[in-house]
C-alpha cells in the first residue's frame, strides 16, 4: 500500500527489472537468419510493461511473408489492440507514400509490424522484402498485460 491505503488496488505488488532477447520472424519463419544485434531491457511495475530494444538483421535469409517480433518478455493483454509506433533508422524500405511503422499488440507476445501512410489511406503488413541485410530497428514501447 502507499501513503497508508490499504485498498488492494492501489499496492505496488510486482516491480521488475530485466533483459529480453528481441527476434524477428517472417512468415512465422527465420530460415538463413542472422542477427547482428539484438538486445533488449525492460521494466514492469504491476501490470505495465516499459521495454526498449534494438534489433540489427545481419543477414535477412530467405523466409518470406508478414514480419512479426519475437520474444517479448510479457504478453500483452488481449483488451488492449493498439499500434506502436517503432523507429527503423531509415534502413527499412517501406515503400512510397508510408511514413513509419508500428507494432499491433493484442494478446501477443509475438506482434506484427504494419506500416503506415502518411495521407491516411490504411495500414499494410510489413513483408521480408522490406528489409535488408543490415536493416536496423529500434523499439520502445509501453504495454499492459496480465
Amino acid at each position: 500500500a502507499f501513503n497508508g491505503d490499504t485498498a488492494a488496488a492501489n499496492s505496488l505488488d510486482d516491480y521488475e527489472e530485466g533483459s529480453w532477447t528481441p527476434g524477428i520472424t517472417f512468415g512465422g519463419g527465420n530460415s538463413g537468419m542472422s542477427l547482428s544485434a539484438a538486445v533488449g531491457r525492460y521494466t514492469k511495475i504491476g501490470n505495465i510493461v516499459y521495454l526498449k530494444s534494438h534489433i540489427t538483421i545481419g543477414t535477412r535469409g530467405s523466409s518470406t511473408g508478414h514480419a512479426r517480433i519475437t520474444g517479448l518478455p510479457y504478453v500483452a493483454t488481449g483488451d488492449v489492440s493498439a499500434f506502436t509506433p517503432i523507429a527503423d533508422r531509415g534502413t527499412v524500405n517501406l515503400g512510397t507514400g508510408a511514413v513509419g511503422m508500428a507494432m499491433f499488440l493484442s494478446g501477443s507476445s509475438s506482434p506484427f509490424l504494419y506500416g503506415y501512410k502518411f495521407d491516411g489511406s490504411g495500414n499494410f503488413a510489413v513483408q521480408h522484402g522490406s528489409f535488408s541485410n543490415n536493416s536496423e530497428i529500434d523499439i520502445n514501447i509501453v504495454y499492459a498485460t496480465s
